[in-house]
């Protein structure tokens, strides 16, 4: 386990999920490197959630669920509170010849720069930005959160991913 990660990994977990209740669980999805089915795994506090990101083998993508689900749920049903608006604003929308170019952040910098309500958090994820709106209250699921998160991307300059309020952001990539 690598340490110098687990203090971060772990405070921004306590930022994301500082609230769960007792029926709440953070979804943690690992992709093996070379292709293969998904491994889920369901934690109870923002504390336990990052041992089991940095207990996954090295080659595996971690993703987590941005907002808490019900206990073995990762479908839209299952999502119990929205905690915030978030999207994946990755380089090479913004030009460059590929994910890495300046142009491509340069791009992306002015999109962020442009938007009337700068995020709440950006996190450099290697290939972009992952970026958070955190609600001071979250709201309930049923309200028609896949129409703000398709506004928000149309205001990032139409990113072409479709969001939903399951949706995962990788929490450690190799």
């Amino acid at each position: 386990m690598n340490r110098e990660m687990l203090t971060p990994i772990t405070a921004f977990f306590a930022w994301r999920f500082a609230d769960l209740a007792a029926d709440e669980r953070i979804e943690l999805r690992s992709f093996p490197s070379g292709g293969g089915a998904p491994r889920q795994s369901w934690h109870r506090t923002p504390d336990e959630a990052p041992r089991a990101v940095l207990a996954r083998p090295g080659d595996h993508h971690v993703s987590y669920g941005v907002n808490a689900r019900r206990d073995r749920g990762g479908k839209k049903e299952d999502v119990t509170r929205i905690r915030g608006l978030w999207a994946d604003q990755d380089f090479k929308h913004y030009g460059g010849a590929d994910e890495g170019a300046a142009e491509g952040r340069a791009g992306a910098d002015a999109a962020l720069a442009a938007l009337p309500l700068p995020p709440t958090a950006v996190i450099e994820s290697g290939n972009g930005y992952h970026l958070y709106w955190q609600f001071a209250t979250p709201i309930d699921p049923t309200g028609d959160v896949e129409a703000l998160l398709g506004r928000l991307y149309a205001a990032l300059g139409n990113l072409d991913a479709v969001q939903d309020y399951r949706a995962s952001c990788a929490c450690r990539g190799r």
